[in-house]
């Protein structure tokens, strides 16, 4: 999976957020469109996988919050290479469910910015759109791996959007 879709300049600052709310609508409609295709029994496979990837993804990012905070709290270095592996073990089931470790820090970035109280309004909104983005992302990585593992896979062009 590639970031095309989402430059590195959509991760800084902007102070118009005008182009980003169009591709969040971009994929939002294009999402939603390709997902009313699927029919109700894949459409539950998808919402299932997903529901293991947040549980994956709630582990890896609080794991990550260790490993940052490692030093600070007195973690030995016998501790950190714990924290380490077990990382490198998360990372290693996030890829499987075919998302890089590139869309993982993206992804985690995104959602500790947005803890931080200091944000300005379009900060705020900016993080709320590239959240979005990345979470339609995920969404259809899901199901294109769902529906490519069916007997008989259907082809979802996803690529204009990763």
């Amino acid at each position: 999976m590639s970031n095309n879709y989402l430059t590195e300049d959509d991760f800084e600052f902007q102070a118009d957020n005008s182009a980003l709310k169009e591709k969040a609508e971009n994929i939002v409609n294009f999402t939603s469109s390709l997902l009313l295709d699927v029919s109700d029994k894949d459409m539950e496979l998808v919402d299932n996988v997903e529901e293991v990837f947040e549980l994956l993804k709630e582990s890896i990012f609080a794991n990550s919050d260790t490993v940052l905070k490692s030093k600070l709290l007195g973690f030995s270095d016998d501790e950190r290479l714990k924290l380490d592996e077990v990382q490198r073990i998360l990372l290693d089931k996030w890829k499987e469910f075919g998302l890089t470790e590139g869309f993982f820090h993206r992804y985690f970035q995104v959602q500790r910015k947005l803890l931080k109280a200091e944000l300005t309004e379009t900060q705020k909104e900016q993080l709320e759109l590239l959240l979005q983005i990345l979470n339609e992302q995920k969404t259809l990585v899901i199901a294109f791996n769902v529906m490519a593992g069916k007997d008989s896979p259907v082809m979802l062009d996803i690529a204009d959007y990763m």
